[in-house]
């Protein structure tokens, strides 16, 4: 697993996410150390969706993917593994991803599929699975030195 550097306070700030944005992302960060996690129902459909596709979509994406715990720290659902996972994007190209790398790619074909589903329908679903894609992008962007970024956007392209 790659420690990654989380975005301060400052930084969301600068990059213009509202309080919402934020106190939803302090949310999810923190879900599995609370006994009571506290978020808005909107929040809690969007985890809801989220976690259950995320599961089905590791598997769809990566044919050496066999399950394992994942966990919300850094503000995505990241599979907590020392595994490296192969992937391939639509050109026959292979990757070798650690599991945070395959995690993000993972989240990001959730979050795009989400906001997909929602976009008409769920407004406060969809402005929530922007803003995590969002997110993860920018978290992927300071994380650049540690993280094979190219392989990732080659995989979500």
């Amino acid at each position: 697993m790659t420690d990654l550097i989380l975005l301060t306070d400052e930084e969301l700030q600068e990059m213009s996410y509202d309080s919402f944005n934020q106190v939803d992302l302090k949310a999810l960060q923190t879900m599995q150390e609370c006994e009571f996690p506290r978020y808005t129902v909107a929040m809690a459909h969007t985890i809801y969706l989220w976690e259950n596709a995320l599961y089905q979509e590791a598997s769809r994406l990566c044919g050496n993917y066999d399950g394992g715990l994942w966990k919300t720290k850094n503000g995505f659902w990241e599979l907590q593994s020392d595994r490296i996972f192969l992937m391939e994007n639509g050109w026959g190209e292979i990757f070798k991803l650690n599991a945070t790398e395959f995690s993000i790619v993972v989240n990001l074909f959730i979050l795009s599929k989400l906001s997909m589903m929602t976009y008409e329908s769920k407004p406060a679903i969809n402005r929530r699975a922007v803003f995590f894609s969002d997110y993860i992008k920018d978290m992927m962007n300071k994380n650049r030195k540690i993280l094979n970024t190219g392989a990732i956007y080659k995989l979500i392209d």
